[in-house]
């Protein structure tokens, strides 16, 4: 199990700027590895949490690899708020297909049937 923690801190030295703080956890088992993950960004100057981002990653499969992520607070430059859930599978050393599903929060982006949900496939 590794873990790993990452602090960074926006200042003019005489004023807080900006916060961010972001937590890792990875956990190897066998051939697998689950990894965890989390990241909050806090805007001093509005007085609020700009970002909340948290991800999960199960890879080391003989067929690949899946994932979920969020976004669930981004008041940032991107300003997207999504959840995702995505695989790569490989089928042997040279094709591999990755898949995404992706529901906007924001309600900014149509996809299937006009709802906000979105799927991406790519093959290489």
């Amino acid at each position: 199990m590794k873990s790993w923690t990452d602090v960074e801190v926006t200042s003019d030295l005489k004023t807080l700027k900006k916060a961010k703080f972001s937590e890792s956890l990875s956990i190897k088992n066998d051939d697998q590895t689950y990894s965890i993950g989390g990241k909050g960004v806090w805007n001093n100057a509005g007085k609020q949490l700009d970002e909340i981002e948290a991800q999960f990653v199960a890879s080391g499969f003989k067929w690949g690899e899946t994932w979920a992520r969020a976004a669930i607070l981004n008041a940032g430059k991107n300003k997207g708020q999504f959840v995702s859930a995505g695989a790569c599978f490989k089928e042997n050393k040279k094709q591999v297909y990755t898949s995404e599903v992706t529901w906007d929060l924001t309600n900014k982006f149509q996809g299937f049937q006009g709802m906000p949900l979105l799927w991406n496939l790519a093959a290489a």
